[in-house]
């Protein structure tokens, strides 16, 4: 019965989301797509090294450390209050693979609040793509963050007192090792010369999805399934957002091909 019910709340979350989460959490927006985050990102890296008015700006990309294992409960059922969740249900600890998923959003949202609470009082200044253009200050990819800000030491301790604040309240824990910073004037993150050399990791979680498989033990029908199931769903994937070169393509093909 308790099952049923958590199954019940997820999906009236389905309805209510698209008002109770910011629009930067695109992956969670009915009509949306983590694919548009990807390309939007894209847009901005792109913007940060045309800049020529002199403004360094950076691109934080953080990683939580074991994001849904990390979550403090106590937490999840103030964010739960919130949004109207009646404390019955908060004091049973409400989970399931069907919910998990909202949960770990809403309460991912709470940084960003923190984030844009900044903006409001002019501490921090997000990033826009023109004159008149759309100002973005981060993006969500599901456990994965990325915040646009200048370069500048007083905005990098002011995002680190947002983090520390954030953590301590939520249990969550910012993963340095799987985390990276980029500059307008630096590396080139997504737009330098695309070359076959790029994508390789394509081609390699290809293969460790095949090296995990007991090919002896599927039949040829089974094996076309896993195929176009799972195999060419990993290069469709980054297809959504960016143009893989023909020789990536081809040494897939021939990794599938050799499979069946």
């Amino acid at each position: 019965m308790y099952k049923l019910v958590m199954k019940v709340i997820a999906n009236r979350f389905k309805f209510v989301f698209p008002n109770i989460i910011s629009q930067e959490q695109a992956g969670f927006i009915a009509g949306w797509n983590i694919s548009d985050n990807i390309i939007l990102a894209q847009e901005v890296i792109h913007s940060m090294r045309c800049k020529r008015n002199g403004k360094n700006w950076m691109a934080i990309k953080l990683d939580l450390e074991k994001a849904y294992d990390r979550v403090s409960w106590d937490f999840i059922r103030a964010s739960l209050e919130v949004v109207g969740v009646p404390e019955f249900l908060r004091k049973r600890n409400p989970s399931g693979v069907s919910l998990s998923p909202y949960l770990f959003v809403l309460c991912m949202d709470w940084l960003g609040h923190l984030i844009r609470s900044e903006i409001d009082t002019g501490r921090r200044k997000p990033i826009q793509l023109s004159r008149s253009g759309l100002a973005i200050s981060h993006l969500f990819f599901a456990d994965d963050l990325v915040i646009f800000c200048k370069a500048h030491c007083d905005q990098a301790c002011l995002l680190k007192n947002i983090l520390d604040q954030f953590c301590e309240v939520s249990g969550h824990k910012i993963s340095t090792r799987k985390s990276n910073i980029y500059f307008s004037k630096g590396v080139p993150l997504l737009h330098s010369r695309v070359t076959k050399s790029t994508f390789s990791f394509v081609v390699d979680k290809v293969r460790c999805k095949l090296n995990s498989w007991d090919v002896r033990k599927l039949s040829i029908a089974g094996r076309v399934t896993l195929a176009q199931s799972v195999l060419l769903s990993i290069p469709n994937y980054f297809m959504q957002s960016m143009l893989i070169p023909k020789g990536v393509c081809a040494e897939i093909e021939r990794l599938v091909r050799q499979f069946i």
